[in-house]
């Protein structure tokens, strides 16, 4: 389903979000006209503070992304990269040159069995890189279990600029992370 941010439906899910005191980044299929984009919404206390659009689409039916946007929060000047984009370092170069300390990575890595064991720990590796090309924190989130012939084993972490492991959800297992970023 694919919802555009002026529409009634993202109304209603940035008034679920009003409560909340930390930054939301939800990822959303956004209509604009006629083209379709794998974006995510930066939302902050109910209020939608801009998204961004996948660069290095690899799906059908997607278009290309427009913008390298940096946003602020908590003092934290963070940016959003989308799955495949991980596999491209220039992208985040290009966020940690505008000033962006803080990468965040919305995964959906649910492969096909014999892909997702090649993935397995490649997707770790990359966000590894992201951090040490960077010098920027990462923050992973990603799909666990089966659905329809496919699998995600999930890589869901916390990067250090060094890229060292701060924290990390066990394979196969959905939980959440807290960590304080310094």
């Amino acid at each position: 389903m694919a919802i555009s941010t002026e529409e009634q439906a993202f109304a209603d899910l940035l008034a679920l979000s009003t409560g909340f005191q930390t930054s939301l980044i939800i990822g959303f299929i956004e209509r604009k006209g006629t083209s379709f984009y794998n974006s995510a919404a930066v939302i902050k206390k109910g209020r939608h503070d801009g998204r961004y659009s996948k660069i290095h689409t690899n799906e059908a039916g997607f278009d290309v992304g427009d913008g390298f946007p940096v946003f602020v929060s908590h003092d934290w000047r963070l940016a959003v990269n989308i799955c495949n984009d991980a596999n491209f370092p220039e992208t985040a170069l290009r966020f940690s040159q505008q000033g962006a300390r803080l990468l965040c990575y919305p995964l959906k890595n649910m492969l096909l069995p014999a892909t997702a064991e090649r993935w397995r720990q490649r997707s770790l590796e990359n966000l590894r890189q992201r951090a040490t090309d960077t010098g920027c924190w990462i923050i992973s989130s990603d799909v666990v279990g089966e659905q329809d012939g496919k699998i995600s084993y999930g890589c869901t972490c916390i990067v250090k600029p060094d890229g060292s492991i701060a924290a990390k959800v066990a394979e196969s297992v959905e939980g959440e992370i807290i960590h304080e970023l310094f």
